[in-house]
């Protein structure tokens, strides 16, 4: 699978010994490459990664990679942004309700720890406008959409 670079220390980031190399499983590599977004919790426990199709969380305090259960939920899911708020992954999608309209984006709240769009904390559709800048902070999600 593709590699991510993870940094274990802030203060190291720009010193070699300050990154773990971390394989992404092949098993979400091979219908999703390429990786387009990655974000890391606050404290850095969590990393989640998202591909084509779908994301991926890793739980560094264990090594361990979680995944959709349903692979057909991952696929529905063509992620535009990643970010964390407090313990969940906060995503914007997008999706295509006919060839020929614009999409349709939405924002998603999902537990790290599981991946399923049924148990989704938040859901809900944005206006129209295409979403362009995104800051997570706190609870507050900062949107700018190219309506403004």
């Amino acid at each position: 699978g593709d590699m991510l670079e993870v940094s274990d220390d802030a203060n190291k980031e720009l010193i070699r010994e300050g990154w773990r190399h971390v394989s992404v499983p092949g098993v979400y590599m091979e219908d999703n490459w390429p990786l387009r977004e990655a974000a890391t919790d606050p404290e850095g426990r969590f990393t989640a990664v998202a591909g084509t199709r779908g994301f991926c969380v890793l739980d560094a305090d264990r090594d361990r990679w979680r995944m959709f259960g349903d692979v057909s939920q991952e696929r529905s899911l063509d992620v535009t942004a990643l970010m964390w708020c407090r313990d969940a992954v906060l995503l914007i999608t997008r999706t295509w309700p006919r060839p020929d309209v614009a999409p349709l984006h939405e924002v998603l709240l999902i537990q790290h720890d599981a991946l399923d769009l049924n148990s989704a904390l938040a859901r809900f559709t944005l206006p129209p406008a295409r979403p362009l800048c995104w800051h997570v902070r706190g609870d507050m999600l900062l949107l700018l959409d190219d309506a403004c």
